[in-house]
This record gives C-alpha cells, structure tokens and sequence, in this order.
C-alpha cells in the first residue's frame, strides 16, 4: 500500500521538522511587519480617545487602544518564539471583554436616568 507521504516523496522527518512551533515562526515574514500595524491601531485609537465626546465613544476607542496593545503583544510573543505572550493575550481579552461590559452597563443605566449619553449629563447627576 502506497501512502499519501511516499507519494509526495516526503521523508516523515521534514514534516515533524515543518511541524515544529520553532520553525514556523522562523518563517513568518509578516511578525517584524505587523508590529507598526499595532501601533497605528493604538494610536488611532488614543486620537479618538482624545476626540470623544460621549460615553459611547469613549468606550469603543478605549477598546481601540486595549486591542491595539494585545495585538502588540501577541506579534512581539511570535518574534521571540514564547507561547506565554499569547496566553497573556487572551487573559488579557477576558479582562477586557468584562471591563466592556461594565462600562456598558454604566452607559444604559445613564441613557436610562438622563435620555442622553453625553459628559454633561454626568455632571448633573451630582448628588
């Protein structure tokens, strides 16, 4: 019986070799690339910051920016062969998607109380 690998005329070692974590990130070409990418994400994402002007906006940009480090941080976890920054990465997503979602929930209760999501419907809620 033939196999698929004999036909191709493959040894079985240049595939564990192909298949090794090590050697594929040794051959990506895009990781020193993307690492200007992140930052303009982030920085994209902090003019906006600056620019916002109600809660809704400020959110989305917040998360701009928090996206903009991970994406960052997961490239960087890529050029230097270490799986831990990719785990950070994704905690680091969790952490973000509950900050989200308290925010969030900020955001109605106001919409709910003024009608309004702006700065100034915040400073009229003093107590």
């Amino acid at each position: 019986m033939i196999s698929f690998i004999n036909l191709l005329n493959i040894s079985s070692d240049e595939i564990i070799r192909d298949l090794q974590f090590k050697h594929l990130t040794d051959n990506l070409l895009y990781g020193h690339e993307l690492l200007p990418v992140a930052t303009a994400i982030f920085l994209a994402g902090l003019a906006a910051y600056i620019e916002s002007d109600n809660f809704i906006s400020l959110l989305i940009n917040t998360e701009i920016c928090m996206l903009g480090i991970n994406f960052h941080i997961i490239t960087s976890s890529l050029l230097w062969g270490d799986i831990l920054g990719q785990v950070y990465g994704l905690s680091f997503l969790a952490a973000t998607a509950a900050e989200t979602a308290v925010g969030l929930s900020f955001i109605i209760l106001l919409y709910r109380a003024k009608g309004k999501t702006s700065f100034e419907e915040v400073s009229s809620l003093k107590g």
